[in-house]
């Protein structure tokens, strides 16, 4: 054993502790509201104080990685006791500008690349449009996570050689990341598949889809129904407002709610949005919802999944694509042909 990488989730924390000991590096990403609500976790002070245990949990010699960007930040700096490590997508941060200055150590992006300040030393780690998860530049969110794999190669003294190689061999297909992000040729239209379930990764979904600048998008969408019912309506507003066409499934685990009352709330809040009635269709079951879109098409359409079960989906994609003899698993890219190209792009 080399190395061990691990996802401690909020929830396994709180009911189980961390599962480690210390760690070399802790990383954490974001703090965003979702899961409030849940364990007696109501605020997001509080939800920061539990997700503050992985970069406590890190040896005295270790690293903490922290995104210079989330509002949380200043407030988990006070509670580790470990050499602390920022990123920032946006060099012009008034935190990661004081660090800068002060010669601490980071990462950011500049110019359209990643450099990494270590020791007051400058250098240039790789070009964001070179990191295929980033979709060119186009998906915000996986700036964010490359900045965050970036800093943490880092502070385990990867060689920048290394990490360039391996940021830019990391593809947003199954093989390497399935159900992130995964887009695939349908033959006229496309469909893309992404593990969304909160605001927060649906809001990235939408924003990065408007750089494909399709000329219809249907979103296949449910959520969890452990979520409060005032995430479950801003997500139902967020897709009424975007998408042209909803087909509105639910979870085949309902998470402690009633049949039907998730897809209520999502429904209603679409409507609340303005999205017309006779654009909205609810098919409780993913399956039967996904397979309903596929049939409706339209030439250029792109159809968004936020699945829950990953298989069953890919299965349906993998039988319409090969009854239109399409081999494969090809990655759709932001004004290629097919698609009308984006003004911004």
């Amino acid at each position: 054993m080399e190395a061990a990488v691990l996802e401690t989730a909020r929830g396994g924390i709180i009911k189980r502790g961390l599962g480690y000991d210390l760690a070399d590096v802790g990383v954490i990403v974001n703090i965003s509201d979702d899961h409030l609500g849940l364990d007696g976790i109501n605020t997001t002070e509080e939800l920061a104080m539990v997700k503050s245990l992985v970069a406590e949990a890190v040896k005295p010699e270790g690293t903490a990685v922290l995104n210079a960007d989330d509002e949380m930040t200043p407030f988990i700096l006070k509670r580790i006791n470990c050499r602390p490590l920022l990123f920032s997508s946006n060099i012009d941060s008034l935190l990661i500008q004081k660090w800068i200055k002060d010669g601490r150590d980071t990462v950011y992006v500049r110019d359209g690349s990643i450099y990494a300040s270590i020791s007051g030393n400058e250098k240039h780690i790789v070009r964001v449009d070179d990191i295929p998860i980033t979709y060119s530049g186009k998906a915000a969110c996986n700036i964010e996570n490359s900045l965050a794999a970036v800093a943490a190669l880092l502070a385990l003294g990867m060689p920048a050689g290394k990490i360039r190689k391996g940021v830019m061999s990391f593809k947003p297909d199954l093989a390497a990341n399935p159900g992130r992000f995964n887009i695939f040729e349908m033959g006229g239209f496309t469909v893309m598949l992404d593990y969304g379930h909160n605001k927060a990764s649906y809001s990235a979904v939408t924003d990065m889809l408007k750089h494909f600048d399709a000329p219809a998008y249907t979103g296949v969408i449910g959520m969890p129904g452990d979520r409060k019912d005032e995430s479950i309506i801003e997500v139902g507003r967020l897709c009424g407002r975007f998408f042209s066409k909803l087909y509105i499934k639910e979870d085949s685990d309902l998470r402690g709610r009633d049949a039907g009352e998730v897809a209520d709330l999502l429904y209603s809040a679409a409507i609340e949005a303005g999205m017309d009635k006779d654009r909205i269709s609810v098919i409780y079951q993913e399956d039967l919802a996904l397979k309903k879109a596929i049939m409706d098409a339209a030439p250029g359409e792109m159809i968004v999944i936020f699945y829950e079960e990953l298989d069953p989906v890919v299965k349906i994609i993998e039988k319409y694509r090969k009854s239109r003899g399409l081999a494969g698993s090809k990655i759709r890219k932001p004004g290629k042909s097919g698609m009308r190209k984006s003004a911004t792009g």
